[in-house]
């Protein structure tokens, strides 16, 4: 129930222990209790005493902000598997990025143990371009995930505000993800929805592979329930063939192909297929060559332009056999790469709309 007052809403405030003795005497003197609860809320957040998702919460009288030792500071994500918070550790003060799984899938005991299971493997996974996951954790029937949180954007922001990259910074970021990807399919796990939201890059330009949780094991019990039963199944623009029609042979080189559709994307600053309906550039996927980036993008090199197509061919064994494979290919061109004319610019891409 939203707050009616100033009162109110320094009383939710106190009771959400956001914060300390000292910074609450100092909340209620910057408030005036003839204000609105929005100014009032606003002032707030002005003197950083709360977030603007904090503030939020607490006009809506919520004053829970706490998950086991972990304090909430931001919603940064939602998805099909849950929320996605930056939070606090209450005595260490690291940053982390906490991803809360849904209730669904917290009450159906199958999925939960799968869940399980793959989460360990991820957690077990230690590579500087992939996501940290530090930790498997509960509340009572609240189970949630602590990763590393990454200070930056992911590849599909970087689009939108700067358009379309220069190739070798394309490249560059493409053979960092997979050089993670390569790690993860060491250890038996292939990520299954690579795209650019997926990928990100921090401050010090070092790509980090996001959302592993949606990877399956390869091999075991549990594999063998999710290729006959759950499918990888990825987003549909960047999604490989063999996925879109529930191939039980589903492999690593599934997120070659994604990856591939990546590298298109950073180049031109729109998927391969970007128009038609869903149903439509599902069998685009499967039956259409994409246009040429050259044709597109006059003065992308020959290299990259057939080291992209290699990586988005329809059949995996015509791809390259492995991550390391794309990663080795790209750093060979990146180490021959002379100065070019700069190519034209591209329109800066608009975000595609799905249900």
């Amino acid at each position: 129930m939203d707050v009616a007052s100033v009162e109110q809403l320094l009383a939710v405030l106190e009771k959400s222990r956001l914060l300390d003795s000292a910074q609450l005497a100092e909340a209620r003197q910057l408030v005036q209790p003839g204000d609105d609860p929005r100014t009032a809320a606003k002032s707030l957040v002005h003197r950083q005493l709360i977030t603007r998702w904090q503030a939020g919460q607490l006009l809506a009288g919520r004053s829970s902000f706490y998950l086991g030792k972990y304090r909430l500071i931001e919603l940064i994500g939602h998805g099909g598997m849950g929320s996605v918070f930056l939070g606090q550790h209450v005595t260490m003060h690291r940053r982390v990025a906490l991803k809360v799984i849904s209730r669904e899938l917290c009450h159906h005991r199958a999925a939960l143990d799968r869940f399980l299971a793959e989460g360990r493997a991820v957690a077990a996974l230690d590579h500087p371009n992939i996501v940290r996951a530090y930790s498997i954790d509960n509340e009572g029937d609240r189970y949630y995930l602590v990763m590393e949180y990454v200070d930056g954007d992911d590849f599909q922001c970087l689009v939108e505000r700067d358009g379309p990259m220069r190739e070798s910074l394309a490249a560059d970021y493409i053979a960092q993800a997979a050089d993670g990807l390569e790690h993860a399919h060491q250890q038996g796990l292939i990520h299954g929805d690579v795209k650019p939201s997926n990928l990100l890059v921090n401050r010090q330009g070092v790509v980090k592979i996001l959302d592993l949780g949606l990877a399956r094991l390869v091999g075991g019990a549990s594999a063998t329930e999710a290729k006959s039963n759950e499918p990888l199944f990825g987003s549909v623009d960047y999604l490989a063939p063999e996925q879109a029609i529930k191939s039980p042979a589903v492999d690593g080189r599934a997120d070659i192909y994604s990856l591939g559709c990546t590298l298109y994307f950073l180049l031109i600053g729109h998927p391969p297929f970007s128009q038609g309906t869903l149903p439509e550039r599902i069998l685009k996927h499967q039956t259409q060559q994409p246009p040429d980036l050259r044709t597109i993008r006059p003065g992308i090199s020959d290299e990259i332009a057939s080291i992209c197509c290699k990586m988005m061919s329809k059949k995996a064994e015509n791809r390259f056999p492995t991550a390391a494979a794309v990663s080795q290919s790209l750093r060979q061109w990146l180490a021959g790469d002379v100065r070019r004319p700069p190519m034209p610019p591209l329109p800066k891409a608009k975000r595609l709309e799905e249900p």
